[in-house]
């Protein structure tokens, strides 16, 4: 069975968050200026509508969400900020703090949280998830996919539960004028994710996306200095290098990058 990689349940119903609807900005503008802010740039990109916002000298960053499935992993977002910013007061790591949420004129779910005004650690964006399903059998097969969904499956009983923020990619880091490093974009937040899933999730993202073999793996051997347990790496891996081959798969690319993200896993 076909599985939509972009879906998530919400109330018993599977929502796609990833296909958005494209919105007036006008009325958007007039609403958010209506409400005491000054709007200086409003644009339409891939998920959300964004905002650029000030008031009273400050800068503030605005999610529009057109649909359904958008809005519940928005939703997600804000309340990871709420939880991160309760708990983590001392932590290097700074997530934008929340300012309001709610729905406009018509009746579409808006967040407003602090806008992060830095250098970001790479200057482009993917987002895309994994799940094996997702991925043509036409290119499971030839690839040997199959042998990570082998590690990946045998060894989740291994995996503590633990928080995560989902989406930890050096393109969602930024290095703050204060020394601090500003995480956004916690769409994927979950309080029931697995250990290691952020680290991992970096490390293929910098192997697969941005072709830096030799920085993952640096990565790596980082994470196991600082406690990160090697066989419950090599699980999470596992599942991350699937997701890199539904990436390729998505984009049309070579699988190049997918298939020696593949061999180091399965060497690990």
């Amino acid at each position: 069975m076909h599985i939509d990689p972009f879906t998530i349940k919400h109330n018993g119903v599977l929502l796609n968050y990833r296909d958005a609807l494209s919105l007036s900005l006008k009325p958007l503008e007039t609403f958010f200026t209506s409400h005491g802010y000054l709007v200086k740039s409003i644009r339409q990109e891939s998920r959300h509508v964004i905002a650029l916002l000030d008031q009273g000298g400050k800068e503030y960053i605005s999610k529009i969400c057109s649909t359904d499935g958008i809005r519940v992993v928005t939703e997600q977002e804000y309340a990871w900020n709420d939880a991160y910013n309760l708990v983590n007061t001392d932590m290097r790591f700074v997530v934008p703090k929340n300012k309001e949420c709610g729905t406009t004129s018509d009746g579409y779910f808006y967040i407003i949280t602090d806008f992060f005004e830095g250098v970001p650690i790479a200057q482009f964006l993917y987002k895309l998830h994994s799940w094996f399903e997702g991925i043509p059998e036409n290119i499971r097969k030839p690839h040997n996919i199959a042998l990570l969904q082998d590690i990946a499956k045998s060894g989740a009983r291994i995996l503590k539960e633990k928080p995560r923020h989902g989406d930890f990619t050096p393109w969602h880091i930024f290095a703050l004028p204060n020394g601090s490093l500003g995480l956004i974009d916690g769409e994927h937040a979950s309080q029931h994710g697995v250990e290691h899933y952020d680290v991992c999730y970096l490390i293929q993202r910098v192997f697969s996306v941005l072709q830096d073999a030799d920085t993952a793996k640096k990565l790596f051997s980082m994470a196991l200095d600082r406690g990160c347990q090697r066989e419950k790496m090599r699980v999470v891996l596992a599942a991350r290098a699937i997701g890199g081959y539904l990436d390729s798969s998505l984009a049309n690319e070579s699988y190049a990058a997918a298939d020696r993200m593949r061999d180091w896993v399965l060497s690990l």
